[in-house]
This record gives C-alpha cells, sequence and structure tokens, in this order.
C-alpha cells in the first residue's frame, strides 16, 4: 500500500503560488481543443458549470450522474450554499478571513495552499453562476441575497431559495 502522498501544490508564496502556476502551465491550442474528450462526474452546480465552460471552449463533454435524471443534483436542494468573501453587508469579511475560516472548519487538516485559491475565486464562481443562470435567493432590492450558516461568522453563504432540484440544466454537450 502506498503511503507517500504527493501533493500537487506548487512551490511559491501563498498569495501568489497558484497565479504563478497558472502562468506557467502550458495552454492548448484552440485547433486541438476538439481532440479532446473531458468526463464529468455529477450535474451539480460545479459539474454542470464546468460542462458548460468547458463545451463553450470547444471541448467534448460528457457527464454522468447517479439521478434518474441530471436535474436531480442536490446542489440547490441542499440547504447549505456556496460561500465566498463578498462582503455586501460591509461586516469586514476578506478573502484571508474567508481562507481561515475554512481552515478551521477543515479542523485545521486541509491544504492551505488549495483553501487560499479556493477564497481566492469564490467571488468569480459566484458571478459565474449568476451569469449561467443558477436561481440564488434575491432581496427585496434584487441583489443576491446571503446569510450565515454553518460556522461562518459572516453573512457569506449564497443560497438558493425553493428551487429545488432545478440546478441543471445540460446533459451531453459537444461544440
Amino acid at each position: 500500500m502506498r503511503t507517500d502522498f504527493q501533493n500537487a501544490v506548487p512551490e511559491g508564496e501563498l498569495e501568489s503560488l497558484w497565479d504563478n502556476h497558472r502562468f506557467a502551465m502550458k495552454l492548448v491550442s484552440p485547433a486541438n481543443k476538439h481532440k479532446y474528450r473531458v468526463l464529468i462526474v455529477g450535474t451539480g452546480l460545479a459539474g454542470a458549470s464546468a460542462a458548460a465552460s468547458l463545451s463553450e471552449q470547444g471541448f467534448h463533454v460528457d457527464v454522468f450522474c447517479m439521478q434518474d435524471s441530471p436535474r436531480r443534483a442536490h446542489s440547490i436542494a441542499a440547504q447549505g450554499g456556496i460561500n465566498a468573501a463578498k462582503n455586501y453587508p460591509n461586516d469586514g469579511d476578506t478573502i484571508w478571513r474567508l481562507f481561515y475560516d475554512t481552515i478551521k472548519g477543515g479542523d485545521y487538516r486541509s491544504r492551505e495552499a488549495n483553501v487560499f485559491r479556493l477564497a481566492q475565486v469564490a467571488n468569480n464562481i459566484i458571478d459565474q453562476c449568476v451569469a449561467q443562470g443558477v436561481p440564488f435567493a434575491r432581496d427585496y432590492g434584487g441583489y443576491l441575497d446571503n446569510r450565515s450558516f454553518g460556522g461562518a461568522q459572516v453573512s457569506r453563504t449564497f443560497y438558493a431559495r425553493s428551487q429545488t432540484g432545478n440546478s441543471c440544466y445540460w446533459v451531453r454537450m459537444q461544440p
């Protein structure tokens, strides 16, 4: 049994290591994207968003789900939500605070570099989900509503209200 796990975290300072890694990566030529077939397991918000984005870029995407229909994913049926440090209620939320709360919530066993990257891109993930039509709850002014949920000390959880099972509209996508 193998016990030496190789973490795929690049070297460098915490704030810049993923950006440095991203800029050093080799890109797939647009002319070659059709040669790649991407398999995505799960049709929740993450799987459906990844499938939509990759198919828009020209990749062949196959999506598999365990439910009887891709629309039965539990991303919206669940009572949680997605955390992001957008600081809408001006309660002092920052990327570092989201990072610390997530590390603490994982009993200090999470890879810090990966959690920091998650905190960095969480705002963009919320914006992408909104652009793709995820029915997040809204306040009376039409802005995205958020709440304090779980161990969060601030209101940073964006959630869907009374839209059970309608998170996914994509089954098989090809360019």
